[in-house]
């Protein structure tokens, strides 16, 4: 090459070469004038109003940038860089949150990593009568902390682990991933620090009734307790009371049957005197009949004073009869008030409206603790 011409803005070259007979021409689209040295300001004005009179846009002397296409908007700082799903080795767990059911993506939703752990954990106790294990799931975020992954800052989660998806839905972006996730060995050690943190923090909480020595059941309520209470209380009383009839009962018959017997003798007594009084009656007339006609004797006048006698004793005897039974009858009302007594005593007793619950704790042991997942999770958020 012997002889150049060229300027900025100006892409016709000419070029000789030794193996061609004529200059060969060649454009190009930037071009440095080697033989004029650096250019002025008032050169670089000449040479972009020029470019201006040709009708060429101004732009297109300018290197070209990628644009932003009208529709499109930037995307959020904390969000930069994470369009991509993150590469995760394949001997860390991972599995994603599937969106609900019928309930559309948001816009501006992005899968979000949080550390997963699901676990059975088993509550037992022989007194309280509890058997029960209960599905728990946590979440909890990884921070950049000295310990990144903390238990105590987790939130149960109402997440079915069966229902995780191996995959995520298309076109969500996802946030980055940090370090500590990306290790396969931390998730057996977080693990086991959720293992130990449910043996620390897990509890059965129960009500109990001292009165019924009932205690509520896993899941409910003080009021459905309560109510479970008043059924259990009626039985317990109608228990009670039977044992209390069964108690009192020889009495009561004992009772029965002296009065029936005072009864049968009272009637005894009040038959006697009313016969003797006739007969008294009878004898008395006949003496006096016998005193007008002038036969009356000595023996009818004392035959009328026994019977008379008798008379009166048959009636001290009905009124005595009659006081016995009144005594025994007495004696009875006075087993029955006792009897009631303490049939409201125990419906007093056994009222769980009137009753403080106590309340009592049941914590697991590390056997009944059985750890059953611990992954990474990605969330939509």
């Amino acid at each position: 090459m012997d002889q150049i011409l060229s300027a900025l803005g100006n892409r016709v070259f000419l070029m000789n070469d030794v193996h061609e007979d004529t200059p060969v021409v060649f454009e190009s689209r930037w071009a440095m004038s080697y033989l004029r040295g650096p250019l002025t300001r008032d050169q670089i004005k000449v040479l972009v109003d020029s470019l201006k009179t040709q009708g060429r846009p101004a732009s297109q002397a300018q290197p070209a940038t990628p644009s932003i296409p009208p529709t499109a908007t930037a995307p959020s700082p904390s969000l930069k860089g994470v369009a991509q799903r993150p590469v995760v080795p394949p001997d860390v767990p991972q599995y994603f949150v599937p969106n609900g059911q019928n309930q559309p993506i948001k816009t501006e939703a992005t899968y979000q990593p949080v550390i997963l752990g699901a676990a059975q954990v088993r509550f037992v106790d022989t007194k309280a009568k509890i058997d029960t294990t209960k599905e728990l799931v946590f979440l909890t975020s990884i921070t950049s902390d000295p310990i990144p992954v903390n238990w105590d800052n987790s939130k149960e989660a109402k997440i079915e682990i069966s229902k995780l998806s191996n995959a995520p839905l298309q076109g969500v972006p996802f946030a980055d991933l940090p370090s500590p996730a990306a290790l396969p060995k931390n998730y057996g050690s977080w693990a086991k620090d959720f293992s130990n943190w449910l043996f620390r923090t897990q509890k059965l909480q129960l009500m109990i009734s001292g009165n019924l020595n009932e205690f509520s059941r896993p899941e409910e309520t003080e009021r459905e307790f309560r109510i479970r209470l008043q059924q259990t209380g009626r039985e317990r009383r109608d228990q009670q009371v039977e044992k209390l009839r069964q108690k009192y009962s020889s009495d009561f018959a004992r009772l029965d049957e002296r009065i029936r017997r005072a009864n049968a003798v009272l009637a005894q007594q009040e038959a006697e005197a009313k016969g003797q009084k006739y007969q008294a009656a009878v004898s008395f007339g006949a003496t006096l009949l016998g005193s007008f006609l002038g036969r009356r004797t000595t023996a009818d006048a004392t035959r009328t004073a026994r019977e008379i006698g008798r008379s009166i004793k048959e009636s001290g005897d009905r009124e005595g009869a009659e006081a016995n039974l009144k005594t025994l009858q007495q004696e009875r009302a006075n087993l029955e008030m006792q009897f009631q007594s303490e049939v409201h005593g125990l419906e007093t007793k056994t009222d769980p409206l009137t009753e403080n619950l106590e309340k009592v704790s049941i914590t697991p042991t590390k056997t009944n603790i059985a750890v059953r997942l611990v992954a990474l999770v990605w969330t939509l958020m």
